[in-house]
């Protein structure tokens, strides 16, 4: 389990506290194309091989409660999103829409791991679907991506990107968005790929925050780590997304887009709307 990795990642945190920018989740530039990834550069580091100053959160790997679930069912339509930018490999998480169009942070689809960053000289994207076990990593499978977006807004942070190589959600299916305005603590799910890890599921202590919005944002309670840049909020009883993830990680309230201000804003997303 993530949970059990992340117990023996801690063993090694030291007390100092790095800046958020040392927290990127960047990878070793010829580790893409890779289904299993090594740590993060900023785990690899001179704090010492796993450095994790975050405490523990709580996530669990999708795999352990079965492919039949309906917590890994929810969560077939998201990915790993993996951006080669020459200089290192930036790793997100986004979700299907449709059969061929993902979701996914502004920042991610242009290779920016933080908003003070510059846009990077994108090589190649890459999604991965179905990585659920490091053990099994022949079961995943890995779609291309067009570097340039389909529809991009770097205010709101969101943007779509189109599969190449194929159309996913005929087999991964896709997430439904809903305009509703999201309520304070409204059980959620959040999915994602932190650190390149297979895909896990926030559900414990995961609750829309109180006030909803503030600024806004979409604030609530969820654990994450690096590279749940991206991840759907999924309402938990009605399994459709409320809002995208965009960071946080390590605070106590953390901060999402609401989809409703997506959707007043998207051109695109109006056939992945179901209310």
């Amino acid at each position: 389990m993530i949970r059990s990795l992340l117990a023996v990642l801690a063993t090694t945190c030291l007390l100092a506290s790095p800046a958020a920018s040392d927290y990127e989740n960047i990878f070793p530039t010829d580790s893409f194309g890779d289904t299993v990834l090594p740590l993060p550069l900023w785990m690899q580091g001179d704090r010492g091989e796993g450095y994790l100053p975050f405490g523990m959160p709580e996530i669990e790997e999708v795999a352990r409660f079965g492919k039949t679930s309906m917590i890994a069912q929810t969560g077939r339509p998201v990915g790993r999103l993996d951006v080669s930018t020459g200089t290192g490999v930036l790793s997100c998480t986004g979700f299907l829409v449709t059969v061929d169009l993902l979701l996914t942070t502004a920042l991610c689809a242009q290779g920016t791991p933080r908003p003070a960053g510059k846009a990077a000289e994108i090589e190649s994207i890459r999604f991965t679907l179905g990585y659920l076990d490091k053990t099994d990593p022949d079961s995943a499978e890995a779609f291309e991506v067009d570097s340039t977006p389909v529809e991009i807004d770097e205010a709101l942070n969101y943007a779509v990107l189109r599969i190449t190589s194929g159309q996913p959600g005929e087999r991964y299916g896709t997430l439904a968005l809903t305009h509703s305005a999201p309520l304070g603590h409204q059980p959620l799910r959040l999915y994602g790929h932190p650190l390149g890890f297979p895909q896990n599921v926030a559900y414990e202590d995961c609750w829309v925050a109180t006030p909803a919005i503030l600024d806004g944002d979409l604030r609530h309670t969820c654990d994450t780590l690096p590279g749940n840049e991206g991840s759907p909020l999924v309402h938990a009883l009605e399994t459709r997304v409320i809002g995208l993830h965009l960071g946080g990680f390590g605070n106590s309230v953390e901060h999402a887009i609401p989809i409703g201000r997506i959707l007043e804003r998207s051109r695109v997303l109006k056939p992945a709307v179901q209310d």
